[in-house]
């Protein structure tokens, strides 16, 4: 049986907001536009924020964690 897909729109911003990317991809499912925004965000380390649209329809925002503090000495 085949899935039908949907064009899911990746919006990719930096820490101050401004655009770093854009990518398009086919996909059957919004589980899978979460995948694919995680796996986008791990291999570009300059992108802070996604944001995912199916058309009109906003899907998800995926942020990166703040970084810890760096711990000096105990």
């Amino acid at each position: 049986m085949l899935h039908a897909t949907v064009l899911y729109a990746f919006y990719c911003s930096g820490e101050d907001g401004e655009p770093v990317g854009f990518q398009a991809h086919q996909l059957s499912s919004d589980d899978l536009a979460l995948q694919t925004a995680g796996a986008l965000m791990q291999r570009t380390p300059d992108v802070h924020q996604i944001a995912v649209w199916s058309g009109a329809r906003p899907v998800l925002t995926l942020t990166r964690p703040a970084s810890p503090p760096f711990s000096i000495g105990t």
